[in-house]
C-alpha cells in the first residue's frame, strides 16, 4: 500500500528529484538506488545479481520510480512491460521509462471493461470499490495478463513480475498461465490481515512457486530458487 500524493504536483515538478537522483547516479556509478516500499527490488537484485538485458512486467505499476519494484531495474538497463490505469501517469512514464511498454488499462481475469474506482491521491485506485476510500470512479479498459504476453509477443521466460492492484492481486494471477509463461521471481501485494490475501500463498505453491519472502506489504515466490538455498538475511 503506497503513501503518497506524488502524481498530484505538474509534470515538470515530479521530474526533479528524479534527474536529481540520475547525475548522482551518473556521478557515482557505484551507488545503487533502491525503490521498493519494502526492499523487494534490493531481495530481487541479491538473487538474479547483475543480469543484463533483463525482463519485467509491473502489473499495477503506479509511478515509474516513486515506490516502484521495476525501476532499479530499468535503471540497470532492463525493459518490460508496465501497465497502469490511471490516465494521468501517461506522459511522466514516457519521459522517465521510454524504453518500456506502457499500458494504461486493467488487469483482471476477464476482457471487457469495469469501473476503476479513485481516490485523490491515486494510489488506492482499485477494481474493487471500499466505500471507506473510493472518492469517484471512472470506466476503465480491462484484460488479461496471459492475452497481453500473447499479443507483445513476450518471452515466456520473464525474470520478474510484481503486482500491484489494491485487493484484485488474486484475479490478476487466474488471468496468466503460470505453466505457459513461468516468471522466474513473482512479487505480490500481501496483507496477512486480509481476507482477500488468505488465498495467494496457497495459490502460488499450488502453482509450483516456493515463498522465497514476506514482508509487512508483498510476498515473493520464486519458480527457481528455495529460500533454504539462498543466502539471505
Amino acid at each position: 500500500m503506497k503513501n503518497t500524493e506524488t502524481v498530484k504536483m505538474p509534470i515538470q515538478k515530479q521530474l526533479r528529484p528524479i534527474i536529481k537522483r540520475e547525475l548522482r547516479r551518473l556521478i557515482h556509478p557505484l551507488w545503487k538506488p533502491f525503490y521498493s516500499q519494502g526492499g523487494e527490488d534490493k531481495l530481487v537484485y541479491k538473487i538474479l545479481g547483475d543480469k543484463p538485458n533483463g525482463f519485467y512486467v509491473d502489473v499495477g505499476a503506479w509511478c515509474p520510480d516513486t515506490l516502484s519494484n521495476t525501476y532499479f531495474f530499468y535503471q540497470l538497463g532492463w525493459s518490460g512491460v508496465c501497465i497502469e490505469p490511471n490516465p494521468d501517469l501517461i506522459e511522466l512514464y514516457k519521459l522517465v521509462r521510454p524504453r518500456d511498454t506502457l499500458l494504461n488499462m486493467a488487469v483482471s481475469n476477464f476482457e471487457g471493461e469495469a469501473n476503476l474506482f479513485t481516490t485523490p491521491s491515486t494510489v488506492l485506485n482499485s477494481l474493487n470499490r471500499r466505500e471507506d476510500v473510493h472518492e469517484s470512479s471512472l470506466v476503465v479498459k480491462v484484460r488479461r495478463l496471459e492475452s497481453i504476453l500473447d499479443e507483445l509477443k513476450a518471452p515466456k521466460e520473464i525474470d520478474f513480475i510484481s503486482i500491484d492492484t489494491e485487493g484484485t492481486e488474486i484475479q490478476v494471477l487466474e488471468g496468466l498461465n503460470l505453466d505457459k509463461y513461468r516468471p522466474r521471481l513473482i512479487s505480490v501485494e500481501y496483507n496477512t490481515t486480509s481476507i482477500i490475501n488468505t488465498e495467494l500463498q496457497p495459490y502460488l505453491i499450488a502453482k509450483g512457486y516456493s515463498v522465497i519472502n514476506v514482508s509487512h506489504c508483498n510476498i515473493i515466490v520464486s519458480s527457481d530458487f528455495k529460500r533454504d538455498a539462498l543466502l539471505l538475511e
